[in-house]
């Protein structure tokens, strides 16, 4: 009789020590909905040796090993099983992680994993996620990784086989995409012109490829002087937004470009010109100065114009024009006229009158030897007179008696002899005085 001595351990595989056994995928910006969750088959086999069901709810109860049929979900060999997990509410499903038991991977072959709210098999109402399963892709206990491009609303994940095969499923894992893309925007531009672009900003997401990136405001746009926050963003198909932003700054520091005319030439006081031209690297319609301003009245000569503009940075350009008057400066003759006709006619009366009472005087003279110093006397005396006169008019007072005397006198010292009575000087005087115009 032999009596054998052994030890008998017994291992119990916890659900936690189970999933360390299998392999698990990186769920990198992935939430898992599914696990828990009701899950419904078309038929259900059993072990009858061991009296276990394989049920649909194995294959949504947390433990990926491929390599035990207990844990494992199968259905009858039936034609066109299916599987469904109820996730309880609408959501967003990005990637499906499916489990087939090892080595019987061959038997999912074309098998269709479907996204929707359609529970009725074979869910044609649903939109397919991926591509059909094969069992080249299903290789072992490596899980085949399905990725809804884009993402899918629905409330049923359903697999669905199109043929007579056992449908086992080991674990049905599905995830919701909860990353948001990552978005990197450009440094800081400083720029001194209001139309900005730029064409480096980028996005990537952990499961969408070629996401559209918006930023507002958009590349080319115009800015104005200062600086302006730009926002840029980015949503996956999960509805998941990243976003950044940056810093448009635009600073003036050009001035205006002032064109002046040309230099006139005019032969007006009154000059307009309507050709001085502003243009401006950021700013539209400037005031333009100009001093004098058009439609002065302009000096004879010439005057310089200087015209300017101020942008709204407080930038300011000029230019310069010469504007001259070729008006001619000579006099009218009627000016002329009218300022010395009086004191020419005043001149022409006293003078004639001068020379009559001199021939008067001449007449009466009792001495015909001395006549012709007399009357030589009379005419340079009328000479001398006109040499020393002033062309302006003068006001002269009337002479009287004792001037008329003194003409006399005069007269008898450039050699007259005699002298007509003294009573008929003043008479003759009196008769012959003119007041001068």
């Amino acid at each position: 009789m032999k009596i054998y001595f052994g030890l008998l351990i017994f291992i119990t595989f916890t659900k936690d020590s189970r999933q360390m056994l299998s392999c698990s995928p990186h769920d990198d910006g992935l939430e898992l909905i599914s696990e828990g969750m009701a899950a419904y088959q078309s038929s259900t086999n059993q072990i009858e040796r061991y009296n276990i069901s394989l049920t649909a709810d194995l294959a949504v109860d947390g433990y990926t090993t491929t390599y035990s049929r207990r844990l494992c979900s199968e259905s009858e060999s039936n034609w066109s099983s299916w599987w469904y997990v109820d996730l309880g509410q609408t959501s967003i499903v990005s990637s499906i992680f499916v489990y087939m038991r090892y080595g019987h991977a061959y038997k999912l072959d074309k098998a269709i994993v479907r996204v929707g709210n359609d529970s009725s098999a074979p869910f044609i109402g649903n939109v397919q996620c991926g591509y059909n399963l094969s069992s080249v892709i299903a290789n072992g206990h490596n899980p085949v990784n399905l990725t809804c491009n884009p993402a899918i609303t629905g409330k049923y994940v359903s697999v669905y086989l199109p043929t007579s095969e056992h449908l086992r499923l080991c674990e049905v894992q599905v995830f919701t995409d909860i990353k948001s893309p990552v978005v990197t925007c450009p440094a800081n531009i400083t720029f001194s012109s209001t139309i900005v672009t730029w064409d480096y900003a980028e996005v990537t997401d952990n499961l969408d490829t070629d996401l559209p990136l918006t930023c507002t405001p958009p590349s080319g746009s115009s800015f104005a002087v200062g600086s302006t926050d730009v926002n840029c963003s980015a949503t996956d198909a999960a509805g998941n937004t990243g976003s950044c932003m940056f810093t448009v700054s635009i600073t003036d520091i050009k001035s205006p470009v002032v064109t002046c005319p040309a230099n006139i030439t005019f032969s007006s006081t009154i000059v307009t010109w309507d050709y001085a031209e502003v243009t401006d690297n950021l700013d539209t319609d400037l005031p333009l100065t100009c001093t004098p301003p058009s439609g002065s009245s302009f000096a004879v000569g010439s005057t310089d114009v200087n015209c300017s503009a101020t942008d709204a940075a407080g930038n300011t350009g000029s230019c310069n024009s010469k504007l001259t008057d070729t008006t001619s400066t000579s006099v009218s003759t009627s000016t002329i006229f009218s300022t010395s006709t009086i004191g020419i006619i005043s001149f022409v009366v006293i003078s004639v009158l001068l020379l009559f009472a001199c021939l008067i005087f001449y007449r009466f003279h009792t001495n015909q030897a001395n006549k012709h110093k007399l009357l030589g006397a009379m005419i340079k005396t009328v000479a001398n007179k006109v040499d020393s006169y002033d062309t302006q008019p003068k006001e002269r007072e009337r002479p009287d008696s004792a001037g008329i005397d003194n003409i006399y006198d005069f007269i008898i010292e450039q050699g007259a002899t005699a002298k007509p009575e003294a009573y008929e000087i003043p008479a003759l005087t009196q008769e012959l005085y003119i007041t001068p115009i």
